[in-house]
């Protein structure tokens, strides 16, 4: 028997008033899909409207609301695809769509496609960024893009990456935190929490 496709469709909701989901579902239930096996990751909306529907087209459906905090949901998320093996990410979720596509790589997701249905609110949270943190959004995608598609056991693309995210938290990163920072990522001890882990550094020091 030949081995399925495993597809994961990442989606805010599928509430019968969505028209993410309505877009979605229409495809999901007209294509063939006998060598293809679909699951659907669901965001934040807690109405069942369409659940029964891709159920009975052969569908599956994993609910991954955040009812935690950001740094626990990110965990959540690692989990998630560390737990469960896809051929194909599809992510419909434009803000926080870098975030589910950074752990499809790490866990060898062959294919990753960030579709984004709502450019004016995508358009709206980078604005948001902006005004709180002066960094423009160029900045921020040339960030997500260097953490999905670079290699993070380069010291060149570390060091711009530090470099990027010093500049989005407002935090001096000195060569000497910089070197320490680019020593613990490469022995594969990635920090969770760049404002935290800086605050350890500078503790070290003293």
């Amino acid at each position: 028997m030949e081995k399925k496709i495993k597809i994961l469709q990442i989606v805010p909701s599928l509430s019968m008033a969505n028209g993410v989901a309505a877009c979605i579902c229409n495809y999901f239930i007209n294509m063939d899909k006998a060598n293809l096996e679909f699951t659907f990751a669901i965001l934040n909306d807690r109405d069942h409207g369409r659940y029964k529907l891709i159920e009975d087209n052969g569908g599956k459906i994993v609910e991954l609301y955040r009812n935690c905090n950001v740094f626990q949901y990110i965990k959540k998320i690692d989990n998630f695809f560390k737990n469960n093996k896809f051929d194909i990410v599809h992510c419909n979720v434009a803000n926080t769509g870098v975030v589910f596509l950074y752990f499809a790589k790490k866990y060898n997701v062959k294919v990753r496609i960030l579709h984004s249905h709502a450019t004016s609110s995508a358009d709206n949270f980078f604005k948001k960024i902006e005004k709180k943190t002066s960094v423009d959004k160029d900045t921020i995608l040339s960030l997500a893009n260097k953490l999905q598609q670079g290699n993070m056991k380069d010291e060149g693309t570390l060091k711009e990456v530090i470099h990027d995210i010093s500049r989005i938290t407002g935090r001096e990163v000195t060569p000497e935190k910089e070197q320490k920072i680019i020593d613990t990522v490469l022995s594969n001890g990635v920090p969770k929490n760049f404002n935290q882990y800086l605050d350890d550094v500078e503790s070290e020091k003293d």
